[in-house]
């Protein structure tokens, strides 16, 4: 309606009541509710409540505003269907589970219950389950950023925000950059000083500003009544007042804490945060532009920020676009630091990796909760978020918002990223850190720059970290991109909760690796068939696999034992507790027989020379002389 500029002055817009005649878009609107053309219609449907200050009072008799669902069944319909819907490929059981979770969380009256009131924030923790917990190596790639990008351009692609006077003469901008301006620089606040609820007053300072016309004003005003409430919700956790009174002090919150993250990490990348050297030479930059070769228009426009005599001392006139560039550069480096030591802070080194608190988030903490002062926590999906928004298809989407990120940018903040990343990861880093970095580059998507980064990483120990289909995808693709001679020394995934269907995901991993270790996983004999395959690979550098504390059993040891005549880089294969029979359970005659029965024909003779077995138990008559083995 803003765009259409609605007029209901009869001498500037025309009657009309034949449905069939063409008409400019804004003329059939007047029509409508003017009752003119189909008077049997009576219901205008917007998602702007400052559309009613467009329409003449005596048009619209009443109005109702539907904030969400109106029957929490509605709710838990929605939620099922669209979960169920996509991971039709995966166990149904398990997309249930995560239902019940959900609204096991959604019940204790969680700051979630009040934005899943609304059902675009269904649909965004729909889309955040569905990559978290069905991701596939079939299907399209997914990531978080790509998920918040697309939910502003959904609920906010070709919103306009008017900026001129008047209904003939309006000059209209995207409203996006507003909300970045705004929202941006208040979570930008907050992170930074690690606070994520806000009070009335900071409201004020941070959305409101020093508004000074009458047109920012009514622009202050349309944005309030439209969408500061979308993206700020009153906290449910109330603080009490300092006052004597005890009244309680309203405080807001974003609807979902993961936007906050996202709002800082957008105005950043939009190069908001500014300093005022970055502000002042961008002005004067802008101000070179419009004088063209004027020169004595451009001293005049100089001469306004910038004493006179300054330029008898320096020559700006030549100096100063090499000096603008520099000031653009360091702009662009500072981003890069930011992002890193964000990524590497000390104090967040044992927190859980991103991903698992993303899932928290949504599905709730079970069991005891630690007490944790809630405005100070840790904010480390922010630097992947800024991560994310350097890939070129959210680029692509935020320019349909109004929001332009420049490939040189993007080039200036990527080379200094890489050094500091290359500096950081050569340090040794707690497994959680470690996966949150593979999450940064995954983000990303950009196989150079992953490639340029892991080609400095030699181990990668994840071990203790929860493994789900994402992060084992996110591992695989990410080690991917790395050259095709560059191989890990060490990969630990010993402890992550590994299953037989998250070895599948995992396979490319384990053909860039040496030394494999997988112990203390939910590994049965079904997955040596995986191992097996994996050792018959022609790329197979494997020197060293550790499968202990897996119940693989005979089956399972029968499969690795095929691939061992066509393998020519194992050298230490360790099966202890793998739950071989031993003549402590049954007695020796059955489990000697049972032995016997594969000695002979099953085990063979290795094509890589020496191979050193670790296992609870083996009699030594069934190895062959041929063989170089040690038995531990």
């Amino acid at each position: 309606m803003e765009k259409m500029g609605l007029d209901f002055r009869l001498a500037s817009t025309e009657l009309c009541s034949d449905p069939n005649e063409p008409l400019p878009s804004g003329t059939i609107v007047v029509n409508l509710l003017r009752k003119y053309l189909l008077p049997e219609a009576n219901i205008l449907v917007t998602t702007r409540l400052s559309a009613l200050d467009r329409i003449p009072q005596r048009y619209v008799t009443r109005f109702v505003q539907i904030c969400g669902f109106s029957d929490p069944d509605r709710q838990r319909a929605y939620f099922t269907s669209r979960l169920l819907q996509q991971s039709a490929e995966r166990s149904s059981a398990e997309a249930q589970s995560l239902i019940e979770l959900l609204y096991l969380n959604l019940q204790r009256k969680s700051q979630l219950a009040t934005a899943c009131f609304l059902p675009s924030y269904c649909w965004l923790t729909c889309a955040t389950l569905q990559l978290l917990h069905f991701t596939n190596s079939s299907g399209p790639v997914r990531t978080l950023s790509n998920i918040y990008t697309s939910f502003l351009r959904l609920n906010f692609g070709g919103e306009v925000l008017e900026a001129g006077g008047g209904a003939g003469g309006a000059q209209q901008g995207s409203l996006m950059p507003y909300v970045v301006r705004t929202v941006g620089k208040l979570a930008f606040d907050g992170v930074t000083n690690k606070r994520t609820s806000f009070s009335e007053a900071e409201l004020e300072q941070w959305v409101g500003g020093k508004t000074k016309t009458d047109e920012e004003l009514r622009q202050l005003a349309v944005f309030r009544t439209d969408v500061l409430d979308f993206f700020l919700v009153p906290s449910v956790d109330s603080h009490v007042s300092d006052e004597s009174d005890d009244e309680e002090e309203k405080r807001y919150v974003f609807a979902v804490p993961a936007m906050q993250e996202y709002m800082a990490a957008l105005y950043v990348m939009l190069g908001e945060n500014k300093s005022a050297l970055e502000k002042l030479s961008q002005q004067v930059s802008s101000a070179i532009g419009q004088a063209g070769e004027d020169v004595t228009t451009l001293v005049s426009i100089l001469s306004k920020f910038i004493p006179l005599r300054i330029f008898a001392v320096f020559n700006l006139l030549r100096l100063f676009p090499k000096f603008y560039e520099q000031i653009v550069s360091h702009s662009k480096g500072r981003i890069a630091r930011t992002m890193t030591a964000e990524m590497f802070r000390s104090e967040d080194s044992f927190n859980e990796d991103v991903l698992d608190q993303v899932e928290q988030s949504l599905l709730g903490v079970q069991g005891p909760q630690p007490q944790q002062n809630l405005d100070r926590k840790s904010f480390e999906l922010y630097p992947i978020f800024m991560g994310g928004l350097l890939h070129y298809g959210n680029r692509v989407l935020l320019e349909h918002l109004g929001c332009s990120i420049k490939s040189s940018t993007v080039a200036q903040i990527t080379s200094t990223l890489r050094k500091h990343l290359v500096r950081e990861i050569r340090r040794e880093q707690p497994p959680e850190e470690l996966m949150d970095l593979l999450t940064l580059l995954y983000e990303f998507q950009n196989p150079r720059f992953s490639a340029e980064v892991m080609s400095s990483l030699k181990v990668l120990r994840l071990s203790t970290v929860r493994m789900t289909p994402l992060k084992c995808f996110i591992l695989s693709s990410v080690l991917n991109c790395a050259p095709s001679k560059h191989l890990l020394d060490e990969l630990d995934l010993s402890s992550c909760h590994l299953t037989q269907d998250l070895l599948v995901m995992l396979q490319p991993a384990f053909l860039r690796t040496h030394c494999l270790n997988l112990q203390f996983n939910r590994l049965g004999p079904e997955s040596c068939i995986i191992f097996r395959d994996l050792l018959l690979h022609p790329s197979c550098a494997l020197r060293s696999l550790q499968l202990c504390d897996n119940t693989l059993m005979e089956t399972g040891a029968r499969h690795l034992l095929e691939a061992l005549p066509g393998n020519r880089s194992l050298r230490r294969l360790s099966l202890m507790h793998t739950a071989w029979e031993t003549p402590a359970q049954q007695n020796w005659p059955r489990a000697w027989h049972s032995t016997s029965s594969w000695r002979s024909s099953m085990w063979p003779t290795t094509t890589s020379g020496m191979l050193l077995l670790s296992c609870w138990w083996m009699p030594a008559e069934s190895i062959p002389a041929s063989t170089q083995c040690i038995c531990t």
